[in-house]
């Protein structure tokens, strides 16, 4: 009788803990899939001649995209600091981006771009 109830004893307790990693478990894993920040309808125009390159045309919505963020998220003193952000730091930042519409008329590139840059 005495060992059934340690017994009994032990497996509520490895319920109690099986519980408690699980509800820790859903806890962080919800922190981690927080939104990434969405910039969207980024529109840049590029004359598209013999020197077209469409990485031009992305690296540019890359920084317009990054200005924008920046106007959101921090306040006038901290963009001073980071204003001057090279093009390589700032596509380390992104997420992935998506080419929303593209139009060739008129002799120029016209793409709309959604930019996610990573929460972390």
């Amino acid at each position: 009788m005495f060992h059934k109830i340690q017994i009994i004893k032990k497996q509520i307790i490895y319920i109690i803990l099986t519980l408690s990693i699980i509800a820790l478990n859903l806890s962080v894993v919800k922190k981690t899939n927080a939104s990434n920040y969405n910039i969207e309808n980024i529109i840049i125009s590029e004359n598209f001649g013999k020197n077209f390159k469409k990485e031009d045309v992305f690296d540019q919505a890359f920084k317009a995209a990054f200005d924008q963020l920046i106007l959101t998220l921090l306040n006038s003193s901290d963009k001073k600091k980071i204003q001057n952000m090279s093009l390589y730091t700032i596509k380390r930042l992104i997420d992935s981006f998506v080419i929303k519409n593209e139009s060739f008329k008129n002799c120029f590139c016209r793409p709309i771009i959604i930019i996610k840059f990573s929460h972390k």
